[in-house]
């Protein structure tokens, strides 16, 4: 996305609206996952992806205007296959290490194998068109949001998944009501996503990101007053 809109306004309108559409996805699939999980199970709740996807192969064409460069650049395939290889490795190895130990084969050997990412830093500094600009990640303003979104994500979605154990194994929540439940932070992130790009325009990026942080720091520690009942709530 950087370098798809020019810096300003109407990449931050870009980014705002991606957070949206994302959060929006989210609460979406939270709800209709425990419609699924309801009416079907957790297993064949899975292959509702299959039609979906099915879907946008069909639809896509039809609604995306397809835009050509005037010249066409060469496919970075080294640095797509580099750091593919290189993440499925490190995921793997995580979920290895925690179905065994950090210390066993299993772990380490496809955590080393996560060095990959190294070729693909060398693979993007060499190649004419490469898969991500560096130079763009250099930036200050790039590299902060990036650190920022990674810190949100993994704090979404571990509460996610510990909040979908609490609300079913501890308040004896059906899959559809903890859906439903998820439906509060995808509102919030929807409206954030929405009122993002005007908060950047009248405090700038740095402020809107560390009061983003500290307000989700403050409602994520509202979390410290759960029991074992629905009182808190």
């Amino acid at each position: 996305m950087p370098t798809s809109f020019p810096e300003g306004p109407l990449r931050e309108k870009a980014f705002g609206l991606n957070g949206a559409l994302m959060s929006a996805g989210f609460t979406t699939g939270a709800i209709l996952g425990g419609l699924l999980t309801d009416l079907l199970s957790g297993r064949r709740a899975f292959f509702i992806n299959v039609p979906v996807a099915l879907a946008v192969l069909v639809i896509a064409p039809t609604v995306i205007k397809e835009s050509r460069p005037d010249e066409r650049p060469k496919l970075d395939v080294p640095g797509a296959v580099s750091v593919t290889l290189g993440l499925l490795a490190i995921v793997f190895g995580l979920t290895q290490a925690g179905e065994y130990s950090w210390g066993s084969s299993s772990a380490l050997l496809p955590l080393a194998a996560g060095m990959l990412l190294v070729v693909f830093l060398a693979v993007e500094r060499k190649v004419a068109a490469p898969l991500v600009p560096l130079s763009v990640l250099g930036k200050r303003s790039v590299a902060w949001g990036n650190v920022a979104g990674l810190i949100a994500f993994l704090t979404e979605t571990s509460l996610v998944f510990l909040l979908t154990l609490y609300l079913q194994e501890v308040l004896g929540f059906s899959p559809l009501a903890a859906g439903l439940s998820f439906g509060v932070l995808g509102l919030g992130t929807v409206v954030g996503g929405s009122v993002a790009p005007k908060v950047i325009g009248k405090i700038g990026t740095k402020q809107t990101l560390i009061t983003g942080g500290i307000l989700q720091t403050l409602f994520t520690a509202a979390l410290l007053g759960l029991s074992d009942d629905r009182s808190w709530m």
